[in-house]
């Protein structure tokens, strides 16, 4: 799965100021699950504790950027690195120390040759991707470490940052070669929590708890519906004209029956 965080603002925050920032934090399926599921959790903090919590029970690979609160997620979950994340840090490289702007360029183009091989591999079974990455990913992130052995950048430099986040995930960041049920980027999951990020320029805000614990929640059903071919609207009127008829205590089973990847809600709803 794929995990991220973004923070919003909640104005009645027990304990802080109103201009504060509280959290939301993402978990979604991965690209190639069987079923998409897009969820938000709305926290006051980004701490340790909360990714500890959250991810409690789940047992699989965890895609996630460097932030240090992910060194403490449960111990049976695997973390796997971001390469986009690493490739925007020598971006910025690039348009820092202008003695070091071209050894950043070096280190772009290798980026973006592991990408233009993920784009070929698109629609490949899973054995033709590990081969893939075998052969021809892996002497490229050879290449990388090997540049980076042999070059030091400017100490607290633009390059110096990027060299230092690549470092400190360099296992994370291999895991893809070995796993190609493993994505090379957390680019999936960023795409889904921009709603929020662009939401913010228009709600701006979250009066209370309940408040941002009810957006969290609309947002995970709006950004399931989409990744499900859902037309989110026809899906809103669906919901709205079956959910009644089920009583004040529906079952769990009798629930299933309105998720977005229902078959009855597929048909109905479809984009």
């Amino acid at each position: 799965m794929h995990g991220d965080e973004t923070p919003i603002q909640v104005l009645r925050e027990p304990g802080k100021s109103a201009t504060s920032k509280s959290f939301l934090w993402e978990m979604r399926s991965a690209a190639n699950a069987a079923t998409s599921i897009i969820h938000f959790h709305y926290d006051p903090s980004r701490s340790e504790k909360v990714a500890r919590a959250i991810y409690e029970g789940f047992n699989g690979t965890l895609v996630c950027d460097g932030y240090a609160g992910y060194n403490h997620i449960p111990p049976g979950i695997r973390r796997a690195g971001c390469w986009a994340h690493g490739r925007r840090k020598f971006v910025d490289g690039t348009n820092g120390i202008e003695s070091q702007r071209s050894l950043g360029r070096k280190f772009v183009k290798k980026f973006d040759q592991l990408f233009a091989i993920e784009r070929k591999a698109q629609g490949f079974s899973p054995q033709q991707l590990l081969e893939i990455r075998q052969r021809e990913s892996k002497p490229i992130v050879d290449s990388i470490w090997q540049l980076m052995s042999k070059t030091t950048p400017i100490n607290k430099s633009k390059l110096g940052r990027a060299y230092t986040y690549m470092v400190n995930q360099r296992e994370q960041l291999e895991v893809f070669l070995n796993d190609p049920g493993v994505a090379i980027s957390n680019n999936i999951a960023e795409r889904s929590i921009k709603i929020s990020v662009i939401g913010r320029k228009n709600w701006l805000f979250s009066t209370g708890q309940r408040g941002a614990k009810a957006n969290a929640l609309f947002l995970g059903l709006f950004e399931t519906a989409i990744a499900n071919h859902l037309d989110f609207k026809k899906y809103l009127v669906y919901l709205f004209t079956y959910l009644p008829r089920l009583g004040d205590s529906p079952t769990d089973e009798e629930l299933e029956a309105y998720l977005p990847w229902a078959k009855a809600v597929q048909q109905s709803c479809a984009a």
